[in-house]
């Protein structure tokens, strides 16, 4: 399973300049390639792009039964991280 995830993440490495992961632990199994290449895309939480919440990560709704407030963090998220991608590389 390393190896499969191993390069499946040096794929990812390569070909995106964001990895956007919903939570903390798929944050750490993120592993960066020996050989990066030149490109080294952002990895961050989409909650790093919601702000004046409590949550630290996007809940599972299949745990917590709460789609709709899920859904309206990862909908925040989203825009957030659209938004500062725009301002990032000068789009209007």
């Amino acid at each position: 399973m390393a190896f499969l995830q191993d390069r499946y993440i040096k794929k990812d490495w390569e070909k995106f300049d964001y990895i956007i992961k919903m939570d903390e632990q798929n944050k750490r199994d993120i592993h960066p390639p020996l050989d990066k290449g030149n490109n080294k895309p952002v990895i961050a939480k989409l909650m790093d792009f919601v702000e004046d919440e409590d949550e630290k990560d996007i809940p599972d709704p299949y745990y917590t039964g709460n789609f709709d407030y899920t859904y309206s963090l990862v909908e925040k998220g989203c825009q957030n991280l659209l938004e500062s991608i725009k301002r990032e590389h000068n789009i209007s």
